[in-house]
């Protein structure tokens, strides 16, 4: 892997189901299967990972997010039943 700490510092990985995009774990860094040792070749049957910009919300909060599978590219998004507990303010 040709990554810097500051790349690593700046990243976050999310795991996630490939059939069903929930999300199964998310951790600050840029990680792979490996973190999971004896596992890992089980879990890449069934999960997928992306790295992307490091966002605390996701990672503190990751139950209100689920990979979008509709597209080429797999894309993180909030779950509508997150955006509609709380009320719109006003201007």
């Amino acid at each position: 892997m040709g990554y810097t700490i500051a790349d690593h510092e700046a990243s976050m990985t999310i795991f996630y189901s490939k059939s069903t995009g929930e999300i199964k774990g998310a951790c600050s860094g840029i990680q792979d299967f490996k973190m999971y040792g004896i596992d890992a070749e089980d879990y890449s049957l069934i999960w997928a990972f992306i790295v992307i910009k490091n966002d605390d919300n996701v990672l503190q909060n990751p139950n209100n997010f689920k990979m979008d599978l509709s597209g080429a590219e797999p894309i993180l998004s909030i779950r509508q039943e997150a955006v509609n507990q709380y009320p719109i303010a006003s201007a």
